[in-house]
């Protein structure tokens, strides 16, 4: 990849583009290909580009300055590499949008016997057509990954390497189909995800914009758990039920919250915006808005400077970085209890 090339490509598009947010898009890529290195002032870009279209996922010019930029990547990925130009020929070149890339993509990787790959593209079409917005979700899944994840240098890798992106784009599409009352087909891409990429996401369960799956590898996430926009989820996390329940049994994470790997929240709690679990922590109890937590059962660790935190212009809610108990907010004392 030659950051040089990449910048003159995206400020030529970004002159061609009418619309503020197709600008917006562009400029975020071009920070994050220039540089090569993932930056909390680009990821807050994204968030803040999702939060103002979250309301309405149906603009397609989100999906173009993606799109462009991909292709961009995989000439530029191809050259010199005949092996890898048959691969981006295929995956990528060829391919007339990023809908119909994504969908020729995912239709290969889960082709079965019983549901072939032609097949599979026509009915993931057909979702595409009744449910647009699903194409604007992708794209800022692609985005969210990107801007993420330092181990994946650029959106190309995120569309064709990342079994997480590759999990949830196909876990869109399944919940279309569910909420379509097609919970047959919904339930079987669902088992066949689960047995490609390892995880098990129920097609029920509602995932906002923007969120990013790790490898997606162990993730258990349950039919009546809901996501906000832009959470970020490790690997062997489970968004499970305790057992003792029927019925809305499963968690609610709000916007920003990252769940470190091998986490587990178990019932229907709340998981407050912008809060952090820690690696291998059992979750049984409400968490605060913008507060770490961590341990087996999980207490309370520390609350964020909200100027500090990735969200910082989404909310006007401010909490103190503090140990000391009796500094704590009482909101905080009355989720988790005194720390120890």
């Amino acid at each position: 990849m030659q950051p040089r090339r990449m910048k003159t490509f995206i400020r030529v598009h970004c002159v061609a583009g009418s619309d503020d947010n197709c600008k917006e898009v562009t400029s975020i890529l071009q920070q994050r290909v220039g540089d090569g290195k993932t930056s909390a002032n680009t990821t807050r870009r994204v968030i803040k580009l999702i939060d103002k279209l979250s309301e309405s996922m149906n603009d397609s010019d989100i999906t173009k300055p993606v799109w462009e930029t991909i292709r961009y990547e995989a000439a530029a990925t191809a050259d010199g590499d005949l092996k890898v130009a048959t691969l981006m020929a295929n995956a990528v070149l060829s391919q007339p949008s990023l809908e119909e890339a994504i969908i020729d993509y995912i239709a290969n990787q889960i082709a079965t016997p019983s549901l072939q790959a032609t097949q599979l593209r026509n009915l993931f079409n057909e979702v595409i057509t009744n449910e647009p917005h699903i194409k604007s979700l992708w794209a800022f899944d692609i985005m969210s990954a990107a801007t993420r994840d330092v181990s994946q240098p650029n959106a190309i890798s995120v569309l064709l390497f990342n079994q997480g992106f590759t999990a949830l784009a196909t876990y869109r599409i399944a919940h279309a189909l569910w909420c379509s009352g097609r919970d047959g087909i919904a339930r079987y891409l669902q088992s066949v995800v689960s047995r490609t990429f390892g995880a098990d996401i129920h097609p029920a369960c509602k995932i906002g914009a923007g969120c990013y799956l790790d490898t997606g590898s162990g993730v258990v996430i349950g039919e009546t758990a809901v996501l906000g926009d832009n959470c970020c989820i490790s690997h062997g996390v489970t968004l499970g039920g305790t057992g003792k329940e029927s019925g809305d049994r499963h968690p609610k994470v709000g916007k920003g919250v990252y769940i470190s790997a091998g986490a587990t929240v178990l019932g229907n709690i709340q998981i407050g915006e912008g809060s952090i679990i820690n690696a291998g922590s059992v979750v049984t109890k409400p968490v605060a808005p913008f507060t770490r937590v961590g341990g087996v059962p999980a207490k309370y660790i520390s609350s964020f400077e909200f100027n500090e935190y990735i969200l910082a212009e989404l909310s006007e809610e401010k909490y103190i970085e503090t140990t000391e108990s009796s500094d704590i907010p009482q909101s905080i004392v009355d989720y988790h209890g005194e720390p120890e």
